[in-house]
């Protein structure tokens, strides 16, 4: 089932809708809309409860965070910048019924009115606002009466941050130390397994990363001058690599901004988990480094700007 989830990464509109008949209760407009799950030569559908006339399209996302805690992963909103769609697995919605279920939250943002995003699915898998689901109507009253006034707190964990402020700042840090031969070993020998590729024992090794997080200069909207300087950027990298014997490689989570124009990139590859759950176990800054050096010496870093202290750590 959650393999089909991450394949939300892959939603497109499946068509117009028009606002449908509230069950009796609801007292918001909403839409039931239809989604297209796209996986290889199949396709399947999943629907989305739309809410409108919220204060904020992240107000789904911090009612989750209110009522259940903390999320199990954010990904690429399907319809705006700087927010995310967000996942919660596992959760008891209603207390009456011995059964848990999936919630993913998005938003839509527009002058008026503003949309706040619900999917769900049931143990088994099963699309809740599918017609013909037992719950659906009870979920839909459910989500539209409780979603009233999260706090602006709440609100604000669910938007991405661009802008170099407190928070950007403190998303920002590095971790240095030296790893005996045998952790280095171990080490590499996981790496190499999980790039599916061999490493230069006498080369110092360097891993560039990209991932989902809530602190991040980097949108989906490249234009074609961010397209130019990013592969600018990687090129400077490159030439870095050549000059001081380094054998670098750019990964990239599902959920990473830019996630489309990243598989355009041969030199990308998509992290298969490893990487994200092992190795970079941090995600309030959506850029990272790992750099190793052939004696043992490492650094860790979070953050999007590092040419220099990549250069700094070499020469010394």
């Amino acid at each position: 089932m959650r393999n089909i989830l991450f394949l939300l990464l892959l939603l497109i509109l499946a068509g117009c809708s028009m606002f449908q008949k509230k069950p009796k209760g609801l007292n918001q407009q909403y839409v039931i809309k239809p989604l297209t799950l796209v996986q290889g030569k199949d396709t399947s559908y999943v629907n989305e409860l739309q809410i409108y006339n919220v204060n904020s399209p992240l107000d789904g996302s911090a009612f989750m965070y209110e009522k259940f805690g903390d999320y199990n992963e954010r990904m690429i909103s399907k319809y705006q910048e700087y927010t995310d769609r967000v996942r919660w697995n596992d959760i008891v919605l209603f207390e009456d019924l011995n059964q848990k279920f999936t919630v993913i939250t998005d938003g839509i943002h527009r002058r008026h009115p503003n949309a706040t995003c619900f999917i769900v699915f049931d143990e088994k898998g099963e699309d809740c606002f599918a017609d013909g689901h037992s719950l659906k109507n009870r979920l839909m009253l459910f989500f539209g009466e409780e979603i009233k006034n999260p706090s602006n707190e709440s609100v604000k964990k669910f938007v991405v941050n661009s802008n170099a402020n407190g928070d950007y700042r403190s998303s920002i840090h590095e971790i240095r130390g030296k790893l005996n031969e045998s952790e280095k070993v171990l080490m590499l020998k996981n790496i190499s397994k999980a790039l599916d590729t061999s490493l230069t024992p006498d080369k110092t090794q360097l891993i560039h990363y990209k991932q989902s997080a809530p602190n991040c200069f980097l949108s989906d909207s490249l234009t074609s001058d961010d397209r130019i300087a990013f592969k600018h950027d990687m090129r400077v990298l490159n030439k870095i690599s050549r000059k001081y014997n380094v054998q670098s490689f750019y990964v990239f989570e599902q959920n990473a901004p830019i996630t489309g124009f990243l598989l355009e990139q041969n030199e990308f590859l998509l992290d298969s988990g490893y990487f994200y759950n092992d190795i970079f176990t941090e995600h309030e800054n959506c850029g990272a480094f790992l750099m190793i050096m052939p004696d043992g010496r490492f650094i860790k870093y979070y953050g999007e700007d590092y040419y220099s202290l990549i250069i700094d750590f070499l020469e010394k």
